[in-house]
């Protein structure tokens, strides 16, 4: 089912697949978070990308996006929210407001798509604790793998962002029920998987660009 760009929710968790497949198939190449709707435009998203680092950017046009939206009120807001305090508390800001873009840049790790591709993305207790740390200590400031001091095998890569903003909007209790999964160990497909498997979310539909 499609959907218009202008329908979309704070938090809704967005993935870029081919245009011949879906979300639920291995064909998927990046995902987002939604952060800000605008009256009648596309949204705003938080991202994180070789090009911009962390940024917060109009959703993009082309390959299509699957939509996906979690069950539990006011969750998704609360996630987007804590991206806007990540993004306003990162250590190098840019503000381009002809493009209408903020990010902080060079935070994307190249290497760290070894780090997600090798690893598992199993929620085991090292995740558990990981998902304590965000829900305790990143509620306004960004967790340490989004700072310039970050390794280069930190796991950062696009679907580290929406999987790290839920823990840290759920904590590690609830993080066992609606994000259970590893946000330095998952590619995309691994995300897309963990969404289509958990009853908490639902698949929205695909986004229309035209509408």
């Amino acid at each position: 089912m499609n959907i218009p760009a202008t329908a979309l929710e704070k938090g809704d968790i967005i993935i870029m697949h081919d245009k011949d497949s879906s979300a639920d198939t291995q064909l998927v190449s990046h995902v987002s978070v939604v952060a800000q709707q605008r009256e009648g435009l596309k949204p705003f998203i938080f991202d994180l990308s070789e090009f911009y680092g962390f940024a917060r950017i109009v959703l993009p046009t082309g390959n299509p996006w699957s939509v996906y939206r979690v069950d539990k009120i006011g969750l998704g807001a609360e996630a987007a929210l804590i991206g806007s305090c990540w993004l306003v508390n990162s250590s190098m800001l840019n503000i381009d407001t002809m493009r209408d873009i903020i990010n902080s840049p060079n935070i994307y790790s190249n290497a760290s798509i070894i780090t997600s591709y090798l690893g598992s993305s199993v929620y085991g207790s090292k995740t558990a604790e990981y998902a304590s740390y965000l829900g305790t200590q990143c509620m306004i400031y960004p967790p340490h793998e989004l700072r310039q001091t970050a390794s280069a095998f930190s796991g950062v890569i696009c679907s580290y962002l929406p999987i790290a903003l839920y823990q840290a909007a759920l904590g590690m209790a609830n993080s066992a029920n609606y994000m259970a999964i590893d946000p330095r160990k998952s590619i995309p497909r691994d995300l897309a998987k963990y969404l289509n498997n958990n009853s908490h979310w639902k698949l929205v539909g695909t986004i229309d660009h035209d509408s």
